[in-house]
């Protein structure tokens, strides 16, 4: 049996093509990722501020367009169909979670950096996990605590069996005193 070329090649190319369908395109590859801070749109696009008003930007401002936005957006506020109210729901979400990015300075310098360099993700995921998932104690202090509740505990169950054994010996010495063993 002889399979001509051009069979071959086009066999090929299909596989190629179907290949690269499943592959994620350019634009979800490097930019916005779904799962990181409001998606696939910005934190600013989401509260409808501009991200380059710079030093015009404060936090009185923002929380205001976070209240406006929450007031219209909240789902027990929603009258309509279920749809309606989950999307509402979903939309209350996001602007409660845009405004948690922006108010804080320190994320917020983070979600910029995000917005400028989609190309290092695996960085900008880091920091957003870290930011969320870390703890916000000094792990010092809750050491320190840990070492002084279980030292108060065992001064305690000392203490405890000391009260004990003394009172085996008064309750004992009384006992025998009175003719009863124990």
């Amino acid at each position: 049996m002889v399979i001509s070329i051009s069979v071959l090649y086009s066999t090929s190319f299909t596989l190629l093509f179907l290949l690269l369908q499943l592959l994620p395109s350019p634009t979800t590859a490097i930019g916005l990722a779904p799962g990181l801070y409001c998606g696939l749109e910005t934190c600013y696009d989401v509260l409808g501020i501009d991200r380059q008003m710079g030093a015009e930007f404060n936090k009185s401002e923002l929380s205001k367009v976070y209240r406006k936005l929450a007031r219209k957006f909240h789902p027990d506020r929603v009258r309509g169909s279920s749809e309606e109210r989950e999307e509402a729901e979903n939309r209350f979400r996001q602007i409660a979670t845009a405004y948690e990015t922006l108010k804080d300075d320190e994320t917020r310098e983070y979600y910029d950096y995000y917005l400028d360099h989609p190309e290092e993700r695996y960085y900008n995921y880091y920091q957003y996990y870290r930011m969320r998932a870390a703890p916000k104690v000094d792990a010092r202090i809750v050491i320190v605590m840990v070492v002084l509740i279980v030292s108060a505990f065992q001064v305690s169950v000392i203490e405890f069996f000391k009260l004990v054994a003394i009172c085996e010996v008064i309750f004992g010495r009384f006992w025998v005193a009175i003719g009863l063993r124990v």
